[in-house]
């Protein structure tokens, strides 16, 4: 009966821990990520909310607005899950959580490591035509 006990409460923290990690990530609805890059001029950000969509955002070099990115030939999977406390699903790709806070996602995957930080006042967004 002891194991059993231990058993609930360990699966109830590994919960938690997951709840609190999306969160994190999606904020209450929403939350906007910039991606950190050091080669371009435009900006990238992705939007995580807690219905597990994502979507890709750029910001033109000097514009004030971001557009949709479509991912031109490639087609994106807009939809992000957490597999575990360090796994998270972007767009179908697996990535490994290196950090997570509310300033700062660091993920991994194969191929490359992604800085992003968490904007506290959302950019202005062009809305997609129909």
């Amino acid at each position: 009966m002891k194991y059993i006990i231990v058993f609930c409460v360990m699966l109830s923290m590994l919960s938690c821990k997951k709840n609190s990690i999306e969160m994190t990530i999606a904020g209450r609805n929403h939350r906007y990520w910039l991606k950190k890059s050091h080669a371009e001029k435009s900006q990238v950000y992705y939007y995580f909310d807690r219905q597990g969509r994502w979507y890709v955002y750029e910001r033109a070099y000097k514009a004030s607005v971001l557009t949709k990115y479509d991912g031109g030939d490639i087609m994106l999977i807009e939809k992000w899950s957490l597999i575990n406390d360090t796994t998270i699903n972007i767009g179908g790709m697996e990535y490994c959580i290196r950090e997570c806070n509310d300033t700062l996602l660091v993920i991994k995957s194969s191929m490359f490591t992604d800085t992003l930080m968490s904007l506290n006042l959302y950019p202005s967004v062009i809305p997609e035509r129909p």
